[in-house]
C-alpha cells in the first residue's frame, strides 16, 4: 500500500519544493557523515595504546543513506570499554593445554585468578567529544550543499 500527498507552498512550485526537500535530506546526509568520520576519529584517538591494536583497528562503513557504523574486530575491545570482574577463573589456554596434555581437569589450573581491568569508556570520551560539534557539523553541511546558507 502507498500513501500519496501533495504539498503546496504559496509562492513555490513543485519543483521548488522538491529541490528544497532533496537539498534537506542532502544536508541530513552530509551533516551524519560528518559526524560519523569526527567519530571514528575520535574513538581511535580515545582507544588506549599498549601495543596500539586497538586504536588502529577503528574501521568505518556507511551501511544505508543516513547510517554510518564504527567497528572493530579487535576480540577484547568491549573488555577495555566494559573492564572485566576479577576473580576465580581459568585461563583458557591453561586448560587446552591441560587437556591436550591428557592431563583431567583440576585445582591447579581451576584456581588460577586471572586479574579483572579497570573499565576504560573510551567510546563514551568520543561521543561525548564528537556531540559537542555537532551543530557545526550542521552548518557545514548546509554550507556546502546549499551555498553559503549556515
Amino acid at each position: 500500500m502507498t500513501t500519496q500527498f501533495k504539498l503546496e507552498i504559496e509562492g513555490f512550485t513543485e519543483e521548488e519544493i522538491t529541490a528544497m526537500v532533496t537539498d534537506m535530506l542532502r544536508v541530513g546526509e552530509r551533516a551524519i557523515e560528518l559526524t560519523a568520520i569526527e567519530a571514528w576519529g575520535n574513538v581511535k584517538k580515545e582507544s588506549p595504546v599498549d601495543q596500539g591494536l586497538l586504536a588502529g583497528s577503528w574501521q568505518l562503513a556507511q551501511s544505508a543513506p543516513m547510517e554510518w557504523r564504527i567497528y572493530t574486530g579487535v576480540a577484547y575491545a568491549l573488555d577495555v570499554h566494559e573492564g572485566t570482574d576479577p576473580g576465580p577463573r581459568p585461563f583458557g589456554p591453561i586448560e587446552d593445554w591441560a587437556l591436550r596434555k591428557g592431563l583431567p581437569p583440576g585445582p591447579i589450573w581451576q584456581s588460577i585468578q586471572q586479574h579483572g581491568t579497570r573499565a576504560n569508556p573510551f567510546a563514551d570520551r568520543a561521543i561525548d567529544e564528537t556531540s559537542r560539534r555537532t551543530d557545526e557539523f550542521i552548518a557545514r553541511a548546509m554550507r556546502e550543499i546549499m551555498g553559503g546558507v549556515g
